[in-house]
């Protein structure tokens, strides 16, 4: 398919133009959403800074142990293909990954809930990486949920309707160097 809705959320319509683009294509671009330049650059800049770090350095905040969810992974240290049961190589990238960075705000009682709200582990000699990375994924937990009302005004929903759903989220972000 050639065209790629993008929709600027600044617009008056943007709840309309999100719908259109769900119906008519089932995903979207967005402009005009309200992340500083300064935030996404501080996010990609750091992130850049943290994989040009020595190995020695990442492996300090590497995944404790298999399945941890967030920290360091070396390079060959995934292998995508055996998690779909094919076997397969190990995945030629390393990655950096973190969770939730607002502390949750009610008690956890499920192993796996609690599983997903794991500690951040944080490189010591880029200090600049935990503050850039949480005003960006602060942004982007802020964002998520402006996208969501949007879409609930989109399809004739109040504008909060989804607000229950993701007031208790653990998304992760994740950065990739091949």
């Amino acid at each position: 398919m050639s065209w790629v809705p993008q929709v600027d959320l600044a617009h008056p319509d943007a709840a309309a133009m999100i719908d259109e683009a769900c119906r008519r294509a089932g995903f979207l671009t967005v402009v005009g959403h309200g992340v500083a330049d300064e935030v996404i650059d501080g996010a990609w800049l750091t992130a850049r800074a943290f994989f040009d770090l020595a190995p020695a350095e990442k492996l300090q905040v590497a995944m404790p142990h298999p399945g941890y969810p967030y920290g360091y992974s070396p390079v060959a240290g995934e292998t995508l293909a055996r998690s779909l049961g094919n076997g397969g190589a190990p995945d030629l990238k390393e990655s950096f990954a973190i969770g939730p960075v607002r502390p949750p705000t009610h008690a956890i009682t499920d192993p796996d809930e609690a599983f997903a709200w794991s500690a951040n582990l944080w490189p010591q000699s880029l200090p600049q990486l935990r503050p850039a990375w949480e005003q960006y994924f602060c942004e982007l937990t802020d964002l998520s949920a402006r996208l969501l009302r949007l879409m609930a005004v989109g399809l004739g929903m109040p504008e909060h309707h989804f607000d229950p759903m993701i007031d208790r989220h653990t998304s992760a972000m994740r950065a990739l160097s091949y």
